[in-house]
């Protein structure tokens, strides 16, 4: 019953990935970057994961357009 009502859902909200990316780049060897280099890292790297997305999501869907092209055809 606790697990029920007291269970937080998972999310994969913007401010957590940019976390994870930001530990990710920021480790033990490189824990003197200058704090602007890592903001403008996480930046370039969000930017980048949002692109690939959006052309696996295109090609996903050209794909599935080609799939039924065949199959009407």
């Amino acid at each position: 019953m606790a697990r029920r009502y007291l269970a937080i859902a998972a999310t994969s909200a913007l401010v957590e990935r940019m976390f994870s990316i930001g530990g990710n780049i920021v480790t033990e060897s490189r824990n003197r970057l200058d704090p602007k280099t890592v903001k403008k890292t996480v930046l370039l790297k969000s930017w980048k994961i949002k692109e690939l997305k959006e052309l696996e999501d295109n090609f996903q869907s050209s794909a599935n357009n080609r799939w039924v092209r065949f199959i009407i055809h």
